[in-house]
């Protein structure tokens, strides 16, 4: 049983009116608890060799992620608009209009991750701008350009080559 170590906060010590003071002061706790060795997440747990987190904590964000896709993946129908793979294991999210480099880099900072795009298109009710393809699926329609169980569709490749290959 864990001891509860966190540092508690007081109506004095949480600043209410500004924003930044409050992302501020969030900063400074979760750096003091990291340089105590305790998760980033919680506070109350020890955080794990070589990790920001507790196992209670990676567990429990573990377990939230999959929630999140298992909404987005229903949301979409359940299966591969290519090949009707159900597999959830197997499915993804493929961006229809643009990359998802290009939406990331549109986002900002903070939209990196594949949680916050999935809570993004649960918001928007599951717009027509994303799709649900197997791996296979949306690779080949990433490297090569099209589906292979639907080669009528294209999509315009693009390729970043290294000075090497040039």
């Amino acid at each position: 049983m864990q001891t509860d170590t966190r540092d508690f906060i007081t109506e004095s010590d949480m600043p209410n009116a500004d924003i930044e003071e409050r992302k501020k002061y969030q900063k400074d706790l979760r750096t003091r608890w990291i340089e105590d060795g305790r998760c980033s997440m919680c506070g109350v747990g020890e955080a794990i060799p070589n990790r920001r987190v507790c196992s209670d904590c990676k567990e429990r964000y573990k377990k939230r992620h999959r929630d999140l896709k298992l909404r987005v993946i229903k949301g979409y129908g359940n299966k591969c608009a290519c090949c009707g793979e159900t597999n959830f294991e197997f499915l993804s999210v493929d961006h229809i209009k643009e990359r998802g480099a290009d939406e990331r880099r549109r986002l900002g900072r903070g939209a990196g991750s594949t949680a916050t795009v999935y809570r993004m298109l649960i918001r928007l009710g599951f717009p027509d701008s994303h799709q649900c393809l197997c791996y296979n699926c949306n690779m080949s329609l990433g490297f090569y350009g099209y589906r292979p169980h639907r080669p009528e569709n294209t999509r315009e490749v693009y390729r970043v080559l290294s000075p090497q290959v040039i």
